[in-house]
């Protein structure tokens, strides 16, 4: 089996392996991501809260401004401690100029992931490998090979982002 080498190889093609791999490509860095699922956005219940710092990362690959539209703006958030029978208001508001998205936002997860892989195949630097699982990892002195479903990839980099019950 022959192996393709790729800088950087992301595993895992959800949010975090996507944001991952175009924040790479828009430095220029071409990036191979692997997932075992195949490209099927489902559309399940699962994180649905975007904090400012995540806005930011999203800003930065062109993406916030559709985010934001699709979404609900949080703009305070109570925290209540029926121990204490006291109540804290955030306002993030609070922020200011230190935040470009001063609030948190409601928006579905699987909403995001299509975006993220609308935005992953107009990328040139990115190739994205659906229903090709990682099996096995071999480190080496200047490389990681990767043994897939398909064909072997050797990265100088990996990033893990395959989940809570990664292999990696």
């Amino acid at each position: 089996m022959s192996a393709e080498t790729a800088p950087v190889a992301v595993v895992g093609a959800g949010p975090v392996g996507l944001v991952a791999a175009l924040s790479l490509a828009r430095q220029g860095v071409p990036v191979v991501v692997l997932d075992a699922a195949g490209p099927e956005v489902r559309r399940e219940w699962r994180g649905s809260t975007l904090h400012p710092p995540t806005l930011d990362a999203l800003g930065d690959l062109g993406l916030a401004d559709a985010v934001v539209a699709g979404g609900v703006r949080v703009e305070r958030v109570q925290y209540r401690d029926v121990e204490l029978d006291a109540v804290a208001t955030f306002d993030y508001a609070a922020l200011g100029p230190h935040a470009r998205f001063p609030f948190r936002l409601q928006f579905e997860q699987y909403k995001l992931l299509g975006m993220l892989r609308d935005a992953a195949e107009r990328a040139p630097e990115v190739q994205v490998r659906y229903r090709t699982g990682v099996t096995g990892v071999e480190q080496g002195d200047d490389a990681v090979l990767l043994h897939t479903t398909a064909d072997a990839v050797r990265a100088r980099w990996v990033i893990g982002a395959d989940g809570a019950h990664s292999d990696l």
